[in-house]
């Protein structure tokens, strides 16, 4: 896809959906141990949600452009998802993290695209596997993997931001019509 290797993993058979994200971590990470990712550059993109308006290169020398002082960039949307009440059989500790980053979330930024969205990220191989291995938290928890990378994006984020901007990528869950522009490249 325009010259650039890709590597799909495959979703884990027999997981409810939230079980069966958490391999986005998991996977990813032994994916970059096992030598399948070996460019000094990642891309990751959800692949039942997400399109591509620019091509991989664009994308990177965006990222390059716009977020030189991060190692990792990852989409922003609106939703904050899940909500806390959601993840009933959750330990006190995960819940306190995510409550702490919530409040911190909604201070850092006048951007309405607030929250962390696990869905595409691009950004240093290096650093997304350090980012990975700090992403493990709650394995054994009743969570998914966008709770996992809010933590673990939180507690780097000096090195891991969030585009809150939409300068590289955009979630579309509760955006209307009036709040898209859509430019000619002609």
């Amino acid at each position: 896809y325009y010259d650039h290797p890709i590597v799909i993993l495959d979703w884990p058979e027999n997981k409810h959906f939230w079980e069966g994200s958490k391999f986005k971590v998991t996977g990813t990470l032994d994916a970059i141990k096992q030598g399948l990712v070996t460019t000094e550059y990642v891309m990751w993109f959800d692949c039942s949600d997400v399109i591509l308006l620019e091509s991989p290169s664009d994308i990177l020398t965006n990222y390059q452009k716009h977020f030189e002082d991060y190692d990792l960039v990852f989409c922003a949307e609106r939703n904050h998802y899940p909500k806390s009440d959601r993840m009933t059989a959750v330990s006190t500790d995960i819940i306190s993290q995510y409550d702490k980053i919530y409040e911190y979330d909604n201070k850092s930024s006048p951007s309405t695209f607030k929250y962390l969205n696990s869905g595409c990220l691009v950004g240093k191989t290096s650093k997304l596997q350090e980012f990975l291995k700090e992403a493990t938290i709650g394995l054994d928890e009743d969570i998914n993997d966008t709770v996992m990378c809010r933590i673990a994006q939180y507690n780097m984020r000096d090195s891991v931001t969030v585009d809150k901007e939409c300068k590289l990528f955009a979630c579309l869950y509760d955006v209307g019509p009036e709040d898209v522009e859509i430019e000619s490249h002609e």
